[in-house]
């Protein structure tokens, strides 16, 4: 005895084209089947068809059934005798639109293909199932599909069903779920998930314009984040976009960060420090010793013979106690750290209580770091 479910189909889309000249439609549709259906049993014997089940009235003196005529079909075209003694269990109304005469017609040719060890995907049995019926072919093939012409010319889904990575990650988000209908192969509607490469991770910072030319290509930065707050990772400038942001005035910058660990997550916000590289090093000079009035900011310096000369300067960053300068004085410039008021430009000065060598305080060279 030989036994094969019949279940019921679905048609998940349908599309109907131009009338052909057979008086037929060209269809475009996508078949699916569900778990539960008939159930066909073949038995050996003269060819005969018992019908049970909660929906075999529908079929009483029915004198040719598709279950019968699919196995004349059969024996007429693989040279065989007409035979087998069919039990057709019937679970799926009569007429209903989803496919129960067709799934049945189906189910007996894979019944009888298994009782004459001829292959399922034989494609004489879907020539046969397309001449019982539109929807007997996709019934045969018995899988999610795609069908056109009138059904019979069938793409199999199947592969769908399985979605594979174009590389190894970790899946960070989902925007679809069970039984949700995915347009395969399709470049609309949203992504079915976001997966991420986080061995290496991209690290996007806004940089001020003015530090821009400062920052090269191959330059290290220190990254430190919240959920490690005694720890710090090393970062590389890998890229820059090259253009300044109109609203804020910044240029993005692309570092990467070796994650081979997987400690740090996709997404998360960090400090970022980043080291400076410039043609001559910046000079710092205490806050105190910056003069600012109507001749505009200047720092007053000691000239070589012991008097006040006043130095217009300009301001590269403001760093609390101490000012970096981005012009206006020379390394070896001695300056006053706390000039005061009515001091003018000649004023003979006395130097106390300075270095070693009696000197003022002279602007100092220290490593630039933007953070």
């Amino acid at each position: 005895m030989i036994t094969e479910n019949a279940p019921a189909k679905i048609n998940l889309a349908l599309h109907v084209r131009a009338r052909r000249a057979d008086g037929y439609h060209e269809l475009e549709t996508l078949f699916a089947f569900v778990a539960d259906g008939d159930t066909v049993t073949l038995e050996p014997g003269p060819l005969s068809l018992t019908i049970t089940g909660p929906f075999a009235h529908g079929l009483s003196g029915e004198g040719d059934n598709l279950v019968t005529r699919a196995a004349r079909a059969f024996a007429d075209r693989f040279g065989v005798p007409v035979g087998g003694a069919f039990t057709l269990d019937k679970h799926l109304p009569v007429a209903s639109g989803i496919g129960g005469g067709s799934a049945d017609a189906a189910a007996a040719l894979r019944a009888l293909a298994r009782a004459h060890d001829v292959a399922t995907d034989d494609p004489r049995l879907f020539e046969i199932a397309a001449a019982l019926g539109s929807d007997v072919p996709a019934c045969l093939l018995g899988r999610t599909a795609m069908g056109q012409g009138r059904g019979e010319r069938l793409e199999a889904l199947a592969g769908y069903k399985k979605i594979t990575a174009p590389f190894d990650g970790v899946v960070t988000s989902r925007d679809t779920d069970v039984g949700a209908l995915i347009n395969a192969g399709g470049n609309s509607g949203p992504a079915m998930f976001t997966v991420s490469d986080i061995t290496k991770l991209r690290v996007y910072v806004n940089v001020p314009q003015n530090y821009v030319p400062a920052i090269k290509i191959g330059a290290k930065a220190t990254l430190n984040l919240p959920d490690y707050p005694n720890r710090s990772f090393q970062a590389t400038v890998e890229a820059s976009s090259q253009a300044v942001d109109v609203a804020s005035g910044t240029t993005r910058m692309q570092l990467g960060l070796d994650n081979s660990s997987g400690e740090l997550m996709p997404g998360s916000y960090a400090s970022v420090k980043l080291n400076l590289q410039r043609d001559s090093t910046p000079l710092s000079i205490p806050a105190s010793a910056l003069i600012f009035n109507s001749s505009g900011l200047r720092v007053a310096t000691v000239s070589p013979d012991d008097k006040v000369l006043f130095k217009t300067v300009k301001i590269g960053r403001d760093l609390g106690k101490e000012i970096e300068i981005a012009s206006g004085l020379a390394p070896d410039d001695r300056i006053i750290t706390a000039p005061p008021d009515g001091l003018a430009d000649g004023d003979h000065v006395r130097v106390t209580g300075a270095g070693a060598k009696g000197k003022p305080t002279t602007a100092s060279e220290k490593q630039d770091v933007k953070g």
